[in-house]
């Protein structure tokens, strides 16, 4: 089963799997992302090497992503340990995709790896936004094997106890 937390910008999503994720005796792979506000860009960290990528930068009119580096992501993440785990059927370990937006879909690269290795054993936890160009948000939403989990200001205590829950 695959999880995907929802709800507004700056809610918490993140801050609550960083809880679940706190005294877990595997780390998990995958990726996480983190806007660098000093330096205007948002950071791509793949977590089996370590490597961050920049793949948007802030722009006076909005934000611009960058295709190649969407592109290099996805690659990176299909070679990973834990994505060569996931294809090759060698026994799953917990990956994280945190988060999935609108700004990937200039990437074709990145959008096949994220839907691959939803194909595969390996659980997903992940944040899932929901906005009207993600090339995600419909077609991860509607997968048989994905619960999406909304996150309030009210429930944002309990989540990591339901990931808990629900993935161990």
């Amino acid at each position: 089963m695959h999880i995907f937390l929802t709800g507004p910008l700056q809610s918490g999503k993140s801050t609550a799997i960083a809880h679940y994720l706190v005294g877990r005796p595997e780390a998990p792979g995958g990726f996480r992302t983190r806007w660098d506000r000093a330096g205007g860009h948002l950071a791509l960290e793949l977590l089996e090497t370590g490597e961050t990528l920049s793949v948007a930068t802030m722009e006076p009119h909005g934000v611009r992503a960058d295709r190649a580096a969407f592109d290099a992501a996805g690659e990176r993440l299909l070679s990973a340990p834990a994505g060569r785990r996931s294809l090759l059927l060698e026994g799953p370990g917990l990956l994280l995709m945190d988060e999935l937006g609108f700004l990937e879909r200039c990437s074709p690269v990145f959008q096949r790896a994220v839907f691959t290795l939803l194909d595969g054993p390996a659980p997903v936890l992940g944040v899932l936004r929901r906005h009207e160009k993600s090339p995600f948000w419909g077609p991860v939403s509607r997968r048989a094997d994905v619960r999406l989990l909304p996150l309030t200001v009210e429930n944002r205590a309990e989540i990591p106890a339901e990931l808990a829950h629900l993935l161990d």
